[in-house]
């Protein structure tokens, strides 16, 4: 048998869930949002192998003023919690699914999937928004990095994801994950080829000319969820072990 003819073919995804995608569903949703709830209970059960997800450290903070939420924060990925001291702990969970490196598009389903539970597109066709867009970690490590990036790079230019590249789509806190930034993303003894996640942009919730500040501080955070009483996003990402550095402060101010 040639060395060719031995050589893998299956490649292996995953998601990074740093947010309500790992743990929302219609009974723990905002009111009226149980259908939203519903639809991302069913994708983990129809998509990701959950038992095998795994914590990963990741630079993630509390930084979206979200309307959906109540005006509270949600996670974002940001530059500043690279460092070890501000990194945070997402979790990192392999697709059912396995791939053949003869027919990479069959990723595209697991791609518009995620777009339809994340809200970016009814239709899945369209894979940003202004706001919010999905991208793509490729292990450096894999056999199959070259073939990855090539269908991705194809694949945005097809799915409305021109907004990448313009003004209205600030991406400098998204850029680092496929350049420099180290993922060990081994799993049940198996290294996966790619990673899926959901970029958000950071939103103070002061907007104005005059308010440069781009994240908000612990105190802010508190401060939106005891005027809304929804603790519930904070509150589930803590017991699903998905943390930032500032948690602790974050209890604190709730508390006071």
């Amino acid at each position: 048998m040639s060395e060719e003819a031995t050589q893998p073919t299956e490649i292996k995804g995953g998601a990074i869930i740093q947010g309500s995608l790992f743990w929302e569903n219609e009974h723990n949703c905002i009111p009226g949002d149980e259908e939203k709830g519903k639809a991302r209970r069913v994708w983990r059960e129809n998509h990701l192998s959950l038992n095998l997800a795994s914590p990963i450290p990741f630079p993630i903070r509390y930084g979206r003023c979200s309307s959906s939420r109540l005006c509270t924060y949600t996670m974002v990925m940001s530059k500043d919690c690279l460092s070890e001291d501000k990194l945070g702990q997402a979790k990192v969970v392999p697709f059912q699914k396995i791939y053949q490196s003869s027919n990479l598009t069959e990723i595209t389903s697991e791609i518009e999937a995620l777009t339809k539970v994340e809200g970016i597109s009814p239709s899945g066709r369209y894979f940003a928004t202004g706001s919010i867009a999905i991208a793509i970690w490729i292990n450096p490590d894999s056999r199959f990095t070259a073939d990855i990036e090539k269908y991705w790079n194809n694949l945005i230019q097809t799915h409305g994801y021109q907004n990448i590249n313009s003004n209205s789509f600030n991406w400098s806190d998204g850029t680092f994950l496929t350049q420099n930034f180290q993922i060990d993303i081994t799993i049940a003894d198996v290294k996966l080829d790619f990673l899926l996640l959901t970029y958000m942009q950071p939103k103070h919730r002061i907007l104005s000319l005059n308010h440069q500040q781009k994240y908000p501080n612990s105190q802010e955070i508190a401060e939106e969820i005891k005027k809304t009483g929804y603790s519930t996003y904070f509150c589930q990402n803590i017991v699903s072990g998905i943390t930032t550095s500032d948690d602790e402060e974050i209890f604190k101010y709730i508390k006071n």
